[in-house]
């Protein structure tokens, strides 16, 4: 079959937009353009890809075997080696039959495997999605308790996550910064609620779960950056946190009540005093807060 009249490639933003995900799938980046440029532009020849993508012909023909031998692309034999991409349906189709089959084995295998032992290590979580993740995880293992103190963003991530564990029967108590109803779920909005969102430049998230696992993370207003975030199953962190945490639940549902409709001088005043014991009155506060401003923004991970 003679070649077919040259092809221009196809506009370079859609050509590199679809290069990252295909190689997800287990094709290198040459590969990954290869095949972005035949399913616009099939059939072609080696030499056709070549000119249009621009890249060696030696190493386009390399790209195609590899293409060919993972079912990406068929190879006209008979004629001058014509070269077609399969289908993406098809692709994705055989790619996620190919992953669930691996995903089997994978779990086979590891099932295997002694699991480690409990330890008390405290562990540091680098990104939002993994934070979310462990909350989502640990939400899903609570047998009895759960307790959350949660900023307005995590609250809307996790609200199906924490309604699902309500469900199940587990007692559940969340601290929140804007009004909001929960079915099932003790909801106890800050006693200070705007002033601590005023303060704190981002989000925060802290859950304890049946005084056993504990998450406490603060992350930046974008969505995508963690300043800290720790995990840990030690026995004594838990403990002592999930209190401190229930405590301060019931410090915000008494402040809230005596303020809103209370009237006695002597028990605002306690309030006060005792108010200036709260994270964002404390000096190591204001050294955070210094520490970011002078040095900006911490690095998305």
């Amino acid at each position: 079959m003679p070649d077919m009249p040259f092809a221009k490639a196809p506009p370079a933003t859609l050509l590199q937009d679809a290069i990252e995900p295909v190689t997800l799938l287990g094709f290198t980046e040459l590969e990954a353009m290869v095949y972005a440029f035949l399913v616009q532009h099939s059939p072609a020849t080696g030499y056709k890809i070549s000119r249009a993508i621009g890249k060696p012909i030696a190493n386009t023909y390399k790209a195609i075997e590899a293409l060919q031998r993972k079912g990406a692309v068929l190879v006209d034999e008979t004629g001058n080696r014509m070269c077609r991409a399969l289908p993406p349906e098809d692709l994705l189709e055989r790619a996620e039959r190919t992953f669930r089959q691996r995903h089997q084995e994978a779990k086979r295998a590891l099932s295997r495997i002694p699991k480690a032992t409990h330890d008390d290590g405290i562990y540091g979580l680098s990104s939002t999605e993994q934070v979310y993740d462990r909350c989502r995880k640990m939400l899903t293992k609570a047998k009895e308790v759960a307790v959350l103190d949660l900023f307005p963003g995590p609250l809307a991530e996790l609200k199906p996550a924490i309604l699902a564990c309500a469900r199940r029967g587990v007692r559940m108590a969340v601290q929140v910064y804007d009004p909001v109803t929960l079915a099932g779920v003790e909801v106890v909005r800050h006693g200070q609620a705007d002033i601590v969102l005023q303060k704190w430049d981002g989000h925060w998230l802290n859950c304890v779960i049946d005084g056993a696992e504990l998450l406490i993370a603060f992350m930046a207003k974008d969505g995508e950056t963690v300043h800290q975030a720790i995990w840990s199953r030690s026995p004594f962190l838990c403990s002592v946190f999930g209190s401190a945490l229930g405590a301060e639940l019931l410090a915000s549902s008494l402040q809230r009540a005596v303020l809103e409709h209370w009237a006695d001088e002597d028990v605002r005043e306690t309030i006060v005093r005792f108010g200036r014991f709260r994270a964002h009155e404390l000096p190591a506060y204001r050294e955070l807060t210094g520490r970011r401003s002078k040095n900006g923004k911490t690095r998305k991970r």
